[in-house]
């Protein structure tokens, strides 16, 4: 690599649409297929050959450290973030920015489960210039976030600039950025 990345995995929420598993377990922590739903997004991060994560942390946050460690059962670092007050995405990535020094940042959330090329999603942000890149899908249903694109560029977030609009991409909660963003 002639580039230096490191990950960003959103893993401070408190899970209130899996109440009440989340009152004993913060989302990530949920098992899905018999692991913790926060091991997908490790296992993503890993096989894309990263080796430094971040984890933002607010419910629980003990439970998500104990579950999780020092990320040595994947053979990469692993370091937290703890928010005394849960400061949503621009916020936890602001917080967390002296953990994050390299020239791109992989931002995951911790409790989705994908089988994304998350080496080519990094390889298509390099080539592609951009500041940002988020990976999306074709949509088939209501979301909570909705993304209309044009030409490969974002077009209206959430339907919130072109009302009656049928939104044509989901957000699927993986991005990547530059450092300077």
């Amino acid at each position: 690599m002639d580039y230096t990345i490191k990950a960003f995995v959103f893993g401070a929420g408190y899970g209130t649409r899996l109440q009440p598993l989340t009152h004993i377990r913060p989302k990530v922590c949920v098992p899905v297929a018999g692991q913790p739903a926060i091991f997908y997004a490790i296992d993503r991060i890993v096989d894309a050959g990263i080796n430094h994560c971040v984890i933002n942390l607010h419910h629980l946050p003990d439970i998500v450290k104990n579950t999780i460690g020092d990320g040595s059962r994947w053979g990469i670092d692993v370091s937290y973030s703890f928010e005394k007050q849960i400061l949503e995405t621009g916020g936890a990535l602001k917080y967390a920015e002296h953990k994050l020094s390299a020239d791109y940042i992989l931002i995951y959330n911790g409790d989705i489960v994908t089988d994304v090329d998350i080496c080519g999603v990094i390889e298509n942000h390099r080539q592609s210039g951009a500041a940002a890149t988020l990976v999306c899908a074709s949509w088939c249903e209501p979301k909570q976030i909705t993304i209309g694109c044009n030409n490969n560029s974002i077009i209206d977030i959430r339907n919130s600039l072109t009302a009656g609009r049928v939104p044509s991409h989901t957000f699927l909660g993986i991005h990547v950025i530059n450092r300077d963003v």
